[in-house]
């Protein structure tokens, strides 16, 4: 059994942190306010920030896509987030099968959470098999 549980890492002469792994393997929501800003999830000090990612030029631009409603806020914290990777997102749903009536559609693509969608399911008649 494997058990994994998130430290920070404190620098010091016989520990420079160079790199830190963590395996979450849980699921993390943007809520209450819904829009991914990141202030829960990169933040630096949040409570949910269990890779313990800190970035000061980060932590700028979550501040302004907390209280601003120009998308171009967003999008800035978004591009620099995807350079600097706080995390890598490693899907854990690889064991799942997925058998499909060949007469049922908008099954897929299967969202990124590996959950079903059956709201966007319909069936269609006389249709060939793919």
């Amino acid at each position: 059994m494997l058990v994994l549980e998130d430290t920070t890492c404190t620098p010091g002469p016989d520990s420079p942190c160079l790199w830190q792994f963590s395996d979450w393997n849980g699921g993390w929501g943007y809520g209450p306010g819904f829009l991914p800003t990141g202030e829960a999830l990169y933040s630096t000090g949040s409570p949910v920030n269990f890779g313990s990612y800190s970035d000061p030029k980060a932590d700028e631009l979550i501040a302004r896509t907390v209280v601003s409603d120009d998308l171009e806020e967003l999008y800035a914290y978004q591009d620099y987030i995807a350079e600097q990777v706080p995390v890598i997102w490693m899907p854990n749903f690889p064991f799942r099968l997925l058998e499909v009536a060949h007469d049922l559609r908008g099954v897929t693509p299967v969202n990124p959470f590996g959950l079903i969608s059956p709201e966007d399911w319909y069936f269609v008649e006389n249709q060939p098999e793919e």
